[in-house]
């Protein structure tokens, strides 16, 4: 028992990514799947020896995993579009780039030719050269304002865009109170990102190692963190499933007339 306690408590999941790129769902997914995976590797493991309970109880079992299949592929489904989607955002960000980029060079081209010019005619360029600096100094600031009130804007928030907002703002000069708002949602994210890793760790822990009552704990502590709805409704589930799990494994136990001691 002490030695089982001292393995949960050292129990560490991989890491957890912001919603924008999946959240909880990805190390979820793949924990049940390698979770099903292990129950034919059960059975591969009882069809190799000679003991009938401990066939019957893998055969039992991998009928349950069979049975949890649908959910499950459904969501790894899912995660493969979310993925998809993804990359084609990031294909969009890449052109709008590109596009800017261009639009830089052709601009600043045209103002370096229009110096020269003014140069080639002894045109006083000195005052526009400075000018100039601080006009693309303010556009830059601008930018950065725009971009603030656009990350606070977006629902979900997202924590990458608010950060590199923040960024911008920061090298931009923006006022310290106009960043404020957005620091208070970093700060507010960096608690959901807590409250979601110690929920996924508590998710992917092993079957046999599980706490459900931590799992639940880590569940009210995610929703009082105000993780979103879609992020709770997972550790729901595997709550969910987890319990049936048990209670199969218990009915398993009866039928094999094989109860194994079980850490209270």
């Amino acid at each position: 028992m002490v030695e089982t306690m001292a393995q949960q408590q050292g129990f560490s999941g991989p890491p957890v990514f912001d919603p924008v790129l999946g959240g909880l769902m990805p190390v979820v997914v793949a924990a049940r799947a390698a979770q099903h995976a292990e129950a034919w590797l059960d059975v591969t493991r009882a069809l190799e020896g000679n003991d009938l309970n401990t066939t019957r109880a893998a055969v039992l079992q991998l009928r349950s995993a069979v049975n949890a299949m649908g959910p499950l592929v459904e969501a790894i489904d899912g995660e493969l579009r979310r993925r998809e989607d993804f990359a084609a955002t990031q294909a969009h960000a890449r052109q709008v780039i590109d596009d800017a980029m261009a639009t830089v060079r052709r601009d600043v081209g045209e103002l370096s030719n229009a110096v020269a010019r003014g140069k080639e005619v002894m045109v006083q360029t000195k005052d526009l050269e400075i000018l100039v600096a601080q006009l693309v100094k303010e556009e830059r600031k601008v930018a950065a304002q725009r971009s603030l009130k656009e990350a606070l804007a977006e629902s979900p928030p997202n924590g990458i865009r608010l950060r590199v907002a923040l960024e911008m703002a920061v090298l931009s000069g923006v006022p310290e109170g106009e960043q404020e708002p957005v620091k208070q949602a970093i700060e507010k994210l960096e608690g959901q990102s807590v409250a979601r890793q110690a929920l996924a760790d508590s998710l992917v822990m092993p079957l046999e190692r599980r706490d459900l009552e931590a799992v639940h704990g880590a569940i009210e502590d995610a929703r009082l963190a105000g993780l979103p709805q879609e992020e709770l409704k997972v550790g729901e589930d595997v709550l969910y499933e987890s319990r049936k799990e048990n209670i199969w494994h218990d009915l398993v136990a009866i039928v094999t007339d094989d109860i194994p001691a079980r850490a209270t």
